[in-house]
């Protein structure tokens, strides 16, 4: 099973636009913003920048600029290091430089709708309790199925097993995205990332 890229998660997490490609932007504008913003205030570029990924993107695309004469922000990259200078990625960049707030998702919304393609039973296995494979798993079948999920007859509800509760290595995602996801939505509320988070254990899981 092969999971999805980084870049791939961060769409996602973030509502970029296109089919699963973000939009990227010409930096040099941005760059240009902050070196003179630090110039005016006659301090360094890095004590403009809040944080680390920020600093680091900044950093990349001027290097970029200055060995290779062009660099390109997404546009994640561009509203995070535009907040972490006090800027607004959309005064250079206009509102493109934002995914709509509440964008829908054609994709998700598709495979959520089962009016057209109903849920069906799968697995060989299915037999030995007197269920047809490819047969319809209706509404009705549910507590059936949650029971099998569970280890148990899914007619008596008789323990046939302990559940194994484990997480496959190919359903794992990487952190890295979902938490400069959290930085980025945060940077554009001008708000702290832990209050986008509900529970204590999403705090601290931010903040490590």
């Amino acid at each position: 099973m092969i999971g999805p890229s980084d870049e791939q998660v961060e769409y996602r997490l973030t509502g970029g636009h296109g089919c699963g490609k973000s939009v990227a932007f010409d930096a040099a504008p941005l760059i240009a913003a902050i070196e003179a913003k630090a110039e005016a205030a006659g301090a360094p570029v890095a004590s403009l920048l809040a944080n680390r990924e920020a600093k680091r993107a900044f950093f990349r695309a001027r290097g970029l600029i200055r060995s290779k004469g062009t660099a390109r922000f997404t546009g994640f990259d561009a509203v995070e290091v535009a907040a972490a200078a006090g800027l607004d990625a959309r005064d250079l960049y206009g509102e493109q430089a934002l995914p709509p707030p509440r964008a829908a998702d054609g994709q998700v919304d598709y495979h959520l709708d089962a009016s057209e393609r109903p849920l069906v039973w799968i697995g060989g296995g299915l037999t030995e309790f007197d269920i047809t494979p490819g047969s319809t798993l209706a509404p009705e079948h549910f507590p059936a199925a949650r029971r099998l999920m569970l280890g148990e007859a899914p007619r008596t509800g008789q323990t046939l097993m302990e559940p194994k509760l484990a997480i496959a290595p190919a359903a794992k995602l990487p952190a890295a995205p979902l938490a400069r996801a959290i930085r980025r939505a945060a940077a554009e509320r001008s708000v702290n990332p832990v209050s986008l988070l509900d529970s204590k254990r999403g705090s601290a899981t931010s903040t490590s």
